[in-house]
């Protein structure tokens, strides 16, 4: 899929800028996928913790799904996991998933989102799903505001799963410099990786969104 990662610009209209993030933010976790074996996308970060660059890509692609078409539509449609067995099915079991199949799913959702939100009226619209905590609808402003949330943690936990060094170029917009960042597989303790909220938007047996770890996710 495309890895573009351009930002909005710094004047757009909000449904732009808004979309526009969440763009940058689902460019820049396939970016760092790009030229991984299946072994290295499959590769866990710091045991215990099963964090996996092919995991995140799963666990993304069923957050699309849960929030524009799930929530918002109320498509009557199953998550793309089977987490009868296991919770966190979308992250544990990478051993047996094909990586050509998983960013498939993912560039199929984020088409599906795109789709939702070109076709809204406005921001405004509320989601067919009601809140659990709160017995109210989502706007869809808020689900757009809060999905790059989702996509940012995936983002930057992504360098912690790999022990291959990635240089890629970061520029200081205040100084107009380029610096090369040649090994952002900084070890991370497992504590710090799962607190990074990458366990938010989760679905009970009911199909409504909750919290999978203390609430990290107001839903």
């Amino acid at each position: 899929m495309a890895t573009d990662r351009a930002r909005p610009a710094q004047d757009a209209g909000e449904r732009e800028m808004l979309v526009g993030w969440l763009e940058h933010h689902r460019g820049i976790l396939i970016w760092k996928c790009e030229d991984l074996t299946a072994e290295q996308l499959r590769r866990r970060a710091v045991p215990p913790s099963t964090l996996s660059l092919l995991g995140l890509v799963r666990h993304m692609a069923d957050v699309e799904r849960g929030w524009f078409r799930q929530v918002f539509l109320g498509e009557a449609v199953p998550d793309l996991y089977d987490r009868s067995a296991d919770e966190d099915a979308d992250f544990n079991e990478v051993d047996r998933a094909d990586p050509a199949e998983a960013f498939q799913a993912f560039e199929r959702e984020c088409a599906a989102s795109r789709q939702v939100v070109a076709q809204a009226p406005s921001l405004d619209v509320l989601s067919k799903q009601a809140s659990e905590r709160t017995g109210q609808p989502w706007s869809l402003r808020w689900i757009v505001t809060h999905t790059p949330t989702c996509s940012a943690s995936a983002s930057t936990a992504a360098p912690a799963t790999t022990e291959q060094p990635i240089a890629r170029l970061s520029r200081d917009p205040r100084r107009g410099s380029v610096a090369v960042l040649s090994s952002l597989a900084v070890p991370m303790r497992p504590r710090i990786l799962e607190d990074l909220s990458l366990r938010c938007c989760r679905r009970g047996a009911d199909g409504r969104v909750r919290a999978a770890a203390a609430g990290r996710c107001p839903g």
